[in-house]
């Protein structure tokens, strides 16, 4: 049964007003899709008709590249699509620069007697999250910058973009939630982080409502994106006291932020 507020419908009326009608094939797909959406809803109780009609648009948006479109859909992301693909929940360590082979890496006992090895393993990992930062934030300015009916559509075509964004859009969600939870900004990683559950009970709902009322998604990558330069830039000055005093074992951490990062690089 087709009604007035499926998803698909609408993507297809979008689809429909969005292609060139001064290219003949685009011409002739609006109209013909135009003209099963008019029937559909004519014909609500029709399942073949609804089932054909659904099918069209959803292979339409598949294969939305080959076609002639006023304004490109995606257009603005897909320079920075592949980018997007690989920003990864949990890479292993030395994953950014991939300094040593994956059947090669230091062990922990290893990484104790060099201190300035360890840290240059924290630092592959907190640059690496610091680019994905980036990346995501860029992501999330190309997205305000595409038609809204495209970034709806996402949710509901199944493509393999459509699945990239929608993982892109569910961390910043969840990092959302972690915010308000917690009260800090966390680790830069957080927002890659598979384990949290964006969906989980919050136990302050009038903070994350707090939250959610005040900073936009932008302001919350921004703030993801600042917090991880502090912490490199953390990392830089432990390397650079490390550097300086080649015989310490034990340099103390001078911030918060450093301490954190020694904890998490002995955990």
């Amino acid at each position: 049964m087709i009604s007035e507020s499926d998803p698909v419908i609408e993507l297809g009326k979008s689809l429909a007003n969005a292609l060139d009608n001064s290219d003949i094939i685009g011409r002739w797909m609006a109209h013909h899709i135009a003209d099963l959406i008019t029937r559909s809803e004519a014909q609500p109780d029709d399942q073949d008709l609804a089932r054909e009609t659904r099918e069209v648009i959803l292979k339409l948006w598949e294969h939305k590249a080959g076609g002639r479109f006023i304004r490109t859909p995606f257009e603005y992301v897909q320079p920075i699509l592949a980018a997007l693909a690989r920003l990864e929940p949990d890479p292993p360590p030395w994953a950014h620069f991939r300094t040593f082979p994956a059947r090669d890496l230091p062990s922990n006992d290893d990484l104790s007697h060099y201190p300035v090895l360890e840290a240059a393993g924290d630092m592959d990992r907190e640059f690496g999250h610091l680019v994905r930062m980036a990346v995501a934030f860029a992501g999330r300015a190309a997205l305000e910058r595409e038609e809204p009916w495209v970034v709806a559509a996402t949710e509901i075509g199944g493509t393999v973009v459509d699945d990239v964004l929608q993982r892109l859009q569910k961390h910043i969600r969840s990092y959302r939630l972690v915010k308000g939870q917690f009260d800090f900004p966390g680790s830069a990683g957080d927002l890659f982080n598979s384990n949290i559950d964006e969906h989980a009970e919050d136990t302050r709902p009038s903070q994350t409502a707090d939250y959610q009322s005040l900073e936009t998604e932008e302001e919350l990558l921004a703030d993801a994106l600042k917090t991880a330069i502090s912490r490199c830039s953390d990392l830089l000055k432990r390397l650079d006291r490390l550097v300086s005093m080649p015989d310490a074992q034990d340099v103390p951490p001078t911030s918060e932020s450093d301490a954190q990062l020694n904890e998490n690089s002995s955990s």
